[in-house]
């Protein structure tokens, strides 16, 4: 995962992380606060040998000494020294509570213990450690007597000082251990949303997808929560961000190149609910606003939508030909005032796969290239149904559309695996639904209105077809690298308004592609 992934990961479950983070420093601060402040007083044992009449003897004695240290650390909490504690002491804690407040820790190669007692009374922990001074090395009296009269106690514990009443508690404040709890909450969620990521397979950024399909991605589009009262978006929200990415879409799709002639574009999805049908609507709108004849083919027999989106009959259409009961030019119908036609899906077939597939869609294609500019065909998503793959090698190329956070990568790797299968050509993948730009109007810096154009506007026009050769284009099998605004070279069918920029109506104008900030 690169950075550029995790910054996209936290921006989309950024919630996930904040939440993680608010709890553990309310759990930690609600903790520190009920619980009891806790006081720790030190009492500080020293091992010595008595065997010290020569040096031999004493550099064996310190060894020991050392050897002891070891043992008599794990003796600290025993019955036998906390029950005498408790008794002298006259305690309420029973010897085992008393050994939950006693620790000892000792040093490598030394012969002092280190002896800490915690409670809530300072006092009683100063007491309790002073006991402890004087009942533990009575314990190791006992322990390492000789075994004849005469004999000398090997190895004896003393307190070097006594225990010093402690002045601040041990145990750490509300504000400390809520900075903690921050901290260890902030540490949980991060690894929670890394893990959740790398075990949701869901689309959830233009990266992923592109990586899905291994093809370029063409454009994002952004969510709008309108868009089902609204889908004709250029034509009815001209000025709204999705309204602009569709332009910037159409003005990437300026240089696909295809060897001449009018393309034909195929838009599919892998699955249903993913916006191919918008998409396709509202890129044909954009195209036919740039002055191109446009033809949108309602190729979806299985569940058609153009023709309600639109307002135009359905009755008779794609499906109408096809059976050879009328011709292209009697059943296409004109949509809006940009040179837009659409042909509906007419009646819905048994067989859509075979009809799409047939040698009358070839003729039909070809009978459409000879009379438009562009054709866009919006088929059935390709893995539910055989119909986008039986109709994508008719087709110069495919977009396909995977919607963020429905779309899986397995399922955008099988579709892209079944276009292949048939030899079509994917040109590249658009993202719809990206998050981060649903706004009600246009852009806040500028582009809620387009400016008049000054007198110099109309010499872009007449730019040298060498200006245009000097910029990188996109063949179906690169990605696209050129991203400027539109201007008209007459170059080819996407190409073909040859009117100034002073003549073109301002939903007209192309708009850049959407910037990098604002892709999902």
């Amino acid at each position: 995962m690169t950075l550029r992934d995790f910054l996209l990961v936290l921006r989309t479950r950024w919630r996930v992380v904040v939440a993680c983070a608010l709890v553990g420093a309310i759990a930690a601060a609600a903790f520190a606060a009920l619980r009891p402040a806790t006081y720790t007083s030190h009492v500080l044992l020293y091992v010595s040998s008595q065997q010290q009449s020569d040096r031999d003897s004493a550099y064996t004695g310190g060894l020991l000494s050392e050897q002891r240290v070891s043992s008599y650390v794990e003796l600290v909490d025993r019955p036998s020294v906390t029950a005498e504690i408790v008794r002298r002491l006259g305690l309420t804690l029973t010897p085992e509570q008393l050994a939950g407040r006693i620790s000892a820790s000792a040093g490598a190669d030394s012969v002092l213990i280190d002896v800490a007692v915690t409670d809530p009374s300072p006092a009683q922990a100063t007491a309790i450690a002073d006991t402890f001074g004087t009942v533990f090395p009575e314990l190791v009296a006992r322990i390492e007597q000789p075994r004849t009269p005469a004999g000398v106690v090997p190895v004896v514990v003393s307190p070097v000082e006594p225990a010093t009443v402690p002045t601040a508690p041990a145990s750490l404040g509300a504000g400390s251990s809520g900075l903690l709890g921050l901290l260890a909450g902030l540490l949980i969620g991060l690894l929670t949303v890394l893990v959740v990521d790398l075990l949701d397979t869901r689309i959830t950024s233009r990266t992923r997808l592109e990586s899905a399909a291994g093809r370029p991605g063409l454009g994002d589009l952004p969510l709008d929560r309108h868009l089902d009262q609204r889908p004709a978006v250029l034509r009815d929200a001209p000025l709204s961000p999705l309204a602009e990415a569709f332009r910037a879409l159409r003005t990437n799709l300026r240089y696909v190149r295809l060897g001449g002639g009018t393309p034909v574009f195929l838009v599919t999805s892998a699955r249903q609910g993913e916006g191919k049908s918008l998409t396709a609507l509202n890129l044909a709108l954009a195209l036919a606003q740039n002055r191109q004849r446009v033809l949108l083919v309602d190729a979806d027999l299985r569940r058609p939508s153009v023709a309600e989106r639109t307002g135009l009959t359905g009755d008779v259409g794609l499906t109408t030909v096809l059976t050879g009961q009328s011709e292209l030019t009697a059943v296409v119908q004109s949509w809006t005032d940009a040179p837009l036609d659409v042909l509906t899906s007419g009646a819905l077939p048994p067989n859509p796969s075979e009809l799409l597939g047939s040698d009358e869609m070839r003729t039909l294609l070809d009978e459409a290239r000879a009379a438009y500019d562009v054709v866009l065909v919006d088929s059935p998503p390709v893995l539910p149904v055989a119909d986008a793959p039986a109709l994508a090698p008719l087709t110069d190329g495919v977009l396909l559309v995977g919607r963020h956070g429905l779309v899986t990568e397995p399922q955008v790797r099988a579709a892209v695996a079944a276009l292949d299968a048939v030899g079509a050509h994917l040109f590249g993948v658009v993202l719809s639904a990206a998050p981060g730009h649903d706004r009600s109007g246009g852009y806040g810096y500028g582009y809620g209105a387009v400016a008049a154009p000054t007198a110099a506007a109309p010499a872009a026009s007449e730019a040298s077809e060498a200006d245009t050769a000097a910029l990188p284009v996109m063949s179906p099998s690169g990605p696209v690298t050129r991203t400027e605004t539109s201007v008209d070279h007459g170059e080819g069918p996407l190409d073909g308004d040859s009117r100034s920029p002073a003549e073109k109506e301002p939903d007209a104008v192309d708009a850049p592609p959407v910037p990098a900030e604002l892709r999902g």
